[in-house]
């Protein structure tokens, strides 16, 4: 995992409403590698209100799981997630080295503490489709 780093978020009413908050909101960027290859770009919106000390530790980040770990939060859960397909960016290609018609599969979805029922993170999970395959079951 390389932390690509993190900055502070303008205002963007859909991503500040999804964390509940109205003010300082950090974008957390991640890139993940399987045998040397780019494959996964994980981009976490969390709030300053939730963790007080993300700008200290922003730039460090490899996992948010173990990040809120750090932080006291440990049982997790997560409402429905949004499912798409699109084509990558200039961006995206740079970063994973692909062409632009590689497919890539967006999920989206929130990750909340269970216990106090406090949305942790709004994140965005950008897939190449030529590196996964995928299983969807319903319940």
């Amino acid at each position: 995992t390389q932390n690509l780093g993190y900055v502070k978020l303008p205002y963007d009413e859909r991503i500040y409403s999804k964390l509940q908050v109205e003010a300082d909101v950090f974008k957390i960027s991640r890139l993940h590698f399987i045998d040397e290859e780019p494959v996964v770009l994980h981009i976490s919106y969390v709030s300053k209100a939730v963790l007080p000390e993300i700008e200290k530790h922003g730039d460090n980040i490899q996992s948010m799981f173990s990040y809120y770990a750090k932080q006291g939060f440990t049982d997790f859960s997560s409402a429905k997630s949004n499912v798409s397909v699109s084509l990558p960016t200039s961006i995206e290609c740079s970063l994973f080295g692909c062409s632009p018609l590689v497919p890539l599969l967006v999920v989206e979805s929130d990750c909340k503490e269970k216990n106090e029922n406090k949305v942790l993170e709004y994140r965005k999970m950008i897939y190449r489709s030529d590196y996964f395959s995928y299983v969807i079951t319903g319940e």
